[in-house]
């Protein structure tokens, strides 16, 4: 108990200790919101993209595209917005071409601005590339070296 205001400032600065259960299931929350917020945007700005597919499978999908960025450096929930929404609107598989994958990776532009640079560097050419080697399985692939559902 602090004896003097003095002692009262020390303990309000106190760090938190958190298990290693504790940081998991905050992680769990977080991970969860960002997913949910991701089916959200989708059926608000691309309903006619995601008719049909039920919202257990639009989580997976969500799932996919978080860990998909994540392989390529993208942690910012913003940019992991934005990968998702290309998966959706443009194509599950865009990550497939090479201009977009050297876009996605390339560690001289920070991560959170890697997809909008992509998105205003890339060519007409490429885009149309994109669509016309759409594959529909992609929605559901994790980053390579993940497997399984993720919480």
């Amino acid at each position: 108990m602090p004896a003097t205001p003095a002692d009262i400032a020390r303990y309000a600065f106190a760090p938190i200790s958190l298990t290693l259960a504790q940081r998991d299931q905050l992680m769990y929350f977080d991970k969860e919101n960002l997913y949910e917020s991701i089916v959200r945007h989708w059926e608000e700005t691309c309903p006619e993209d995601i008719a049909g597919i039920k919202r257990g499978m639009l989580r997976e999908a969500a799932i996919a595209a978080v860990s998909r960025a994540n392989g390529y450096g993208i942690t910012d929930p913003s940019a992991q917005h934005l990968f998702a929404g290309l998966m959706m609107t443009v194509s599950p598989s865009f990550d497939d071409n090479a201009m977009v994958k050297a876009h996605l990776s390339n560690p001289d532009v920070p991560q959170a601005e890697r997809l909008s640079r992509m998105i205003a560097q890339l060519p007409e050419q490429a885009w149309e590339q994109i669509v016309k080697a759409k594959r529909y399985d992609a929605l559901f692939e994790l980053a390579p070296g993940q497997t399984g559902a993720q919480p």
